[in-house]
């Protein structure tokens, strides 16, 4: 499966339905992925595989959300360019503490749960 984010308007109803309330939708393969990206309605949300201490992924398992303890531990130069790897908007972002808010919301997680944690 596929995550895509549909991007600044407010709906979209076609092959699949999203809308500014539920912006995530999920499709089967890359070329319906990329069918809706070329559109220009969606984005890809990547599913972000944090590396282990050997620096490596998991192999065999699908990562549906990022580790936020260990983007927690990382640089806030490293992050920007974790955001930049995934497609995911920082501009407004100030601090590292934004920008994990930030990776959280586009993942769709809640910048509120990254406020308690804090």
């Amino acid at each position: 499966m596929i995550k895509l984010k549909l991007k600044k308007v407010r709906s979209y109803y076609g092959t699949v339905k999203a809308t500014h309330d539920h912006p995530y939708v999920e499709v089967e393969t890359e070329d319906e992925a990329q069918a809706l990206v070329a559109k220009g309605y969606f984005d890809v949300c990547a599913s972000p595989a944090v590396p282990d201490e050997n620096g490596e992924g998991k192999d065999g398992e699908e990562d549906t959300a990022p580790d936020y303890e260990a983007l927690s531990e990382m640089t806030k130069a490293e992050l920007t360019a974790y955001a930049e790897e995934n497609g995911i908007d920082i501009s407004e972002c100030k601090t590292k503490a934004d920008i994990l808010k930030a990776i959280s919301v586009a993942n769709g997680g809640s910048s509120t749960m990254i406020d308690l944690q804090q």
